[in-house]
């Protein structure tokens, strides 16, 4: 728990001091404050082209750390990273915004051996396990597969910002998400059953759903908040008896600079 709470409080401290700039923002950007200044329409963003600019804590969720109320040798906790993204977003109307956005994060993961509650598995670890698993018999060669695995999300989706103001709008958003998981052997003999297990069964494809909420208070250049989540939707079809239907969902607050081209 040690490493993950120092990751939180590094991600917590940022979020609420950008929490306190939007609060701030919001109060002084009143709808007659922007009509006296001129301040463009949130609705126009100033051109149909954006770049923008993301990161924020991730949460994946692990629903395979226990087993009939015992720990899952090598299955660590729900990792908590900084995933940071670059999206592109093309303004199809007035209230309709198409993004295509790439980020990138690093995790280990551990394929669960036969003796295990769920062989073939691939779940999140964080440390380098051995041939001294209790899965193996005594004095046994072999070693559990660990990888770290590059994870480059391509998300492509769909945004509608309901409510519009002359500095601010909001609304919900869709999508899809690619998983596209590049795993590196650390310990063991081979990367393959952790690839697979990723890119099997359509692990790789996650539906999305977000919020978020941005201010427009300088011509060209927009900030916001936004929280996102990854459905994984092959549980549906493809869960492993005795995981919850969460395992492998991800959970995002995000914090974001949009800049007009």
């Amino acid at each position: 728990m040690r490493t993950y709470r120092g990751t939180y409080h590094a991600a917590v401290l940022p979020m609420s001091i950008l929490l306190l700039i939007l609060g701030a923002a919001a109060y002084a950007e009143s709808p007659s404050t922007a009509a006296a200044t001129g301040t463009p329409d949130a609705a126009d963003e100033s051109g149909v082209l954006a770049l923008e600019f993301s990161a924020g804590p991730l949460w994946i969720g692990n629903a395979a750390q226990y087993h009939d109320d015992e720990k899952v040798h090598g299955s660590t906790v729900s990792p908590l990273k900084i995933l940071p993204t670059v999206t592109m977003r093309y303004r199809l109307a007035s209230t309709i915004r198409f993004t295509a956005g790439l980020g990138a994060l690093y995790q280990e993961y551990l394929e669960l051996p036969d003796g295990s509650p769920w062989p073939g598995k691939a779940v999140p670890t964080g440390s380098h396990i051995g041939s001294d698993s209790p899965y193996f018999a005594t004095g046994s060669d072999d070693q559990q597969n660990v990888a770290g695995v590059i994870v480059l999300p391509l998300q492509l989706g769909l945004d509608f910002p309901l409510l519009q103001r002359p500095a601010f709008q909001t609304g919900p958003g869709i999508g899809l998400v690619l998983l596209s998981r590049i795993p590196v052997l650390i310990t063991g003999e081979s990367t393959g059953g952790i690839a697979r297990y990723h890119w099997g069964a359509g692990r790789f494809l996650q539906p999305e759903l977000n919020w978020s909420t941005a201010f427009h208070t300088f011509e060209g250049f927009t900030y916001g908040i936004r929280i996102r989540s990854w459905l994984p939707m092959a549980n549906l079809w493809a869960g492993e008896d005795g995981v919850a239907w969460w395992d492998g969902t991800g959970l995002q607050l995000q914090g974001f600079i949009r800049l007009q081209l």
